[in-house]
């Protein structure tokens, strides 16, 4: 019942309500949610207004880059022998982001990438004791890409068109 915006347009995925791209944080310049009472302009939902601002380019070269590893070695796990659970094995994220003018003043692009992999891994109850738990030797591998990008023309001092393009991998059901 919620309803999703991305740059003032509705993101809500047919059928199932929920968001239909899951943009990454690294993308957001604002972040606002809007529960009950927002105002008239906002129409067709009954719970809240998640709304979110994309990053634009602007006459500056700005840029990042961030890489995030946690191993299994880092972790300490909270499972009990004989219980049906999982954890997570590792984790592992790259992300990178650049913008800048492409006229000065004019003409500005936004680009950023995401890689992801993390592990999840499985109690092997063949081999598990009271005083250890065993984990099988297979786990499932979860790869996620995400990349974004943006235009934005300053036509005039009060006209600003944008035009965006994401893509990501990630599979959800129906």
């Amino acid at each position: 019942a919620n309803l999703y915006q991305l740059d003032g347009v509705t993101v809500n995925a047919p059928g199932t309500g929920g968001s239909f791209l899951l943009p990454s944080v690294d993308w957001l310049e604002d972040f606002k949610v809007i529960a009950l009472g927002a105002g008239a302009e906002y129409g067709n939902f009954q719970g809240a207004l998640v709304n979110m601002v994309t990053k634009s380019g602007n006459n500056t070269w700005p840029g990042a880059a961030r890489a995030f590893a946690e191993p299994r070695v880092l972790n300490a796990s909270n499972v009990n022998a004989f219980e049906n659970g999982s954890e997570q094995a590792q984790r592992q994220e790259l992300n990178a982001e650049v913008r800048g003018p492409l006229i000065r003043d004019r003409l500005y692009f936004y680009l950023s990438g995401q890689e992801s992999y993390a592990a999840q891994r499985f109690v092997d109850f063949r081999q598990t004791t009271r005083a250890q738990v065993a984990w099988l030797p297979t786990t499932i591998d979860r790869r996620e890409q995400k990349y974004y990008g943006k235009l934005t023309w300053q036509a005039s001092p009060r006209d600003i068109v944008n035009m965006s393009l994401g893509l990501d991998n990630v599979a959800r059901e129906h």
